[in-house]
């Protein structure tokens, strides 16, 4: 449930501990204060022959070391088992942040009970994650979910080279984003990055992935700490949030557009206003939520929505000749732990 995560850890390096480390770049930026020059020193090392190592950042001021910020940047399910296919879950957590302070350890030559504890770690970035087994039915979710819109975001979807096979639909907003993708086809267009027995554990599966804002980070957690953020009920609300927004949800009814028809017709309504409530739900098919609103006056697209929602008794309409089960997650189905 949980994937990258960023870290802040307040370890602060002397000169000599600095220069004791094998960083793979080293960068500055000279910028001039009140007319005195100040030097800010980037070091970075990401060692890349293992899948799953963490990216190490360490920001310094030059006239003053002890103004340091130290970063820690991994994707936990590479980081503990060498791939993303695998999920992690609040059980796994205490044993990840032991890996990380074990590796810090190692890289900056300090004995690991001096690496700060896991408690005083703040989190700059986060992304929970969500594997469902659909099995052949991945192009009908894709196809189903494409024209989904979330407020706020732009829509984007990927197709598979030289096919119209959809990868991957993505939603962007200016501080988070929203996936689903093919977990198999992304497994074989970057082998290199994955384990052999990859390609087998990801054969039926579509990934969901939501990388959170800074304010929804905040929203959780006003001091953004692993252990009030990395726990199985806040990822399980996350994850059930977005499956509700993109029509996935329990809540949302699946079903054929010749169901929606015989619906609208079956209701005590005129004539004319049946004809108009089918033709919007033709043109919502074939154009998507976007596409439709910019078909129907504002006004006209509410009211016809609305009476949708009313006739169908659903939030969301999502229209497919397959029985698609609906995706949902409940708390509780991983034992809790506290963390170290």
């Amino acid at each position: 449930m949980f994937d990258t995560i960023k870290l802040g850890i307040p370890i602060t390096l002397s000169l000599r501990e600095i220069q004791g480390v094998p960083w793979t770049r080293v960068s500055t930026k000279t910028v001039r204060r009140n007319g005195v020059e100040e030097q800010t020193n980037f070091c970075e090392y990401h060692d890349e022959s293992y899948v799953g190592n963490p990216f190490i950042r360490y920001t310094y001021k030059e006239d003053d070391p002890t103004k340091a910020w130290f970063k820690v940047e991994v994707s936990l399910p590479k980081l503990l088992y060498g791939s993303n296919v695998y999920e992690i879950t609040e059980n796994d957590i205490a044993f990840c942040w032991q890996f990380i302070k074990f590796y810090l350890s190692k890289l900056l030559k300090k004995h690991p009970n001096k690496i700060p504890p896991s408690y005083t770690w703040i989190v700059e970035k986060l992304h929970i994650s969500k594997n469902f087994y659909v099995g052949q039915y991945k192009q009908n979710y894709l196809r189903c979910i494409e024209k989904s819109v979330l407020p706020q975001h732009k829509t984007s979807t990927y197709c598979e080279r030289g096919s119209d096979n959809l990868q991957t639909v993505e939603w962007i907003g200016s501080t988070r984003k929203v996936k689903i993708y093919d977990k198999l086809a992304e497994v074989l267009e970057n082998r290199g990055k994955h384990l052999l027995d990859d390609t087998k554990k990801a054969e039926g599966i579509l990934r969901l992935e939501i990388e959170l804002s800074y304010d929804e980070i905040v929203l959780i957690s006003p001091s953004r700490t692993v252990s009030e953020l990395l726990r199985e009920d806040i990822a399980t609300q996350k994850i059930n949030r977005e499956l509700y927004r993109l029509g996935l949800s329990k809540n949302i009814k699946y079903t054929s557009i010749e169901e929606v028809i015989n619906k609208i017709e079956s209701e005590n309504i005129k004539r004319i206003r049946k004809t108009s409530l089918i033709a919007f739900v033709v043109i919502l098919i074939t154009k998507g939520e976007s596409g439709a609103k910019k078909y129907y006056a504002a006004s006209t697209y509410k009211k016809n929505m609305s009476s949708l929602r009313k006739i169908l008794n659903i939030q969301k309409l999502i229209i497919t000749d397959i029985k698609l089960p609906p995706f949902s997650v409940e708390y509780g189905i991983f034992k809790k732990r506290n963390i170290a």
